[in-house]
């Protein structure tokens, strides 16, 4: 994987899901400042001065609520013209200006939720009557000039075959298989998203029926360990490995870097502390050797999952 890093332009949302992510919505959580356009440009610069970035995805929060995010993309451009740049959104602010606007910009990819075929689970799950909306927005991702990740969230009772085909049918280039992480707002509903090892076993049965049928790839996109689910039963889908903390990192509103986007603990300011000092500092080399259990430290197999994902459970 090359480098690069996931950056969180912003900690608003126009959407209240009850499986977010961001650690910042956590309860007792400090939700960061938002750097203005110069200071989060300038951040972020520093990072892609380092040599071999490739790519950065543009996320939050919901991204699209900056007016200023192709500023962001035109300014990383100039000091990266090689890099890839993404945006990782809801879709509901997606608009065929917005989007034409984006790709203007220079934007190649971008990624959006399928998360359920039934517009009162949408609402329940996000806060928002917007299922149609959201649908339209991948609809309009597919037929834009950029490649587009339909991303579904692993869960109990999740629709997974049809919603792997309303992706397909959409015109989406890739599906990303999300397991369900208790952070954020997230951990506050783990009872009813978190899949237990039986479960999500199940979901990668059937999620590996369902891409021998498709002709786009399908990949877990969370790390899924195979001390604990075997990745030859699995021989149609693809399995990502974490690079937290090595190849990929994130930076939050604040400008922080951080080694993942799941985490709370930010290693420094990318505008007060140079990039290559916090990609060295203990905690970094303490996250990469721990893994996501005791034993990864010693797994003959470790390199397949990068010792899989530390915020899961």
């Amino acid at each position: 994987m090359s480098l690069g890093a996931v950056v969180e332009v912003t900690s608003r949302c126009n959407l209240a899901c009850t499986f977010c992510y961001n650690p910042w919505r956590c309860r007792g959580a400090v939700t960061p400042p938002t750097l203005g356009t110069d200071a989060l440009l300038e951040a972020c610069r520093r990072f892609s001065a380092r040599s071999g970035v490739a790519w950065m995805v543009f996320a939050g929060g919901e991204p699209l609520l900056r007016d200023d995010l192709e500023d962001l993309v035109c300014g990383l451009r100039a000091v990266a013209p090689h890099a890839r740049f993404g945006v990782a959104t809801n879709g509901l602010l997606l608009t065929d200006r917005r989007l034409a606007s984006l790709l203007a910009a220079g934007v190649t990819h971008l990624e959006l939720p399928l998360l359920t075929m039934d517009p009162v689970e949408f609402a329940q799950m996000t806060g928002v009557d917007g299922w149609r909306a959201a649908r339209a927005a991948l609809a309009r991702a597919a037929a834009a000039p950029a490649t587009l990740t339909a991303a579904i969230l692993l869960r109990p009772g999740v629709p997974l075959e049809a919603l792997a085909e309303l992706a397909f049918a959409l015109g989406a280039d890739r599906i990303a298989l999300n397991r369900f992480t208790p952070v954020g707002a997230g951990d506050a509903h783990r009872d009813r998203y978190l899949p237990d090892r039986a479960t999500l076993d199940d979901l990668l049965a059937r999620a590996d029926r369902v891409a021998a049928t498709l002709g786009i790839p399908v990949e877990a996109a969370l790390p899924v360990e195979p001390c604990l689910h075997d990745h030859a039963r699995f021989p149609h889908l693809g399995f990502a490995s974490c690079r937290c903390g090595d190849a990929k990192w994130a930076i939050d509103p604040a400008g922080n870097l951080k080694v993942c986007e799941l985490a709370d603990a930010v290693l420094g300011s990318l505008l007060e502390e140079d990039v290559g000092v916090l990609m060295g500092k203990a905690a970094v080399t303490s996250f990469r050797a721990r893994g996501r259990f005791e034993a990864c430290g010693a797994c003959l197999v470790k390199a397949v999952c990068g010792g899989g994902c530390r915020f899961s459970e």
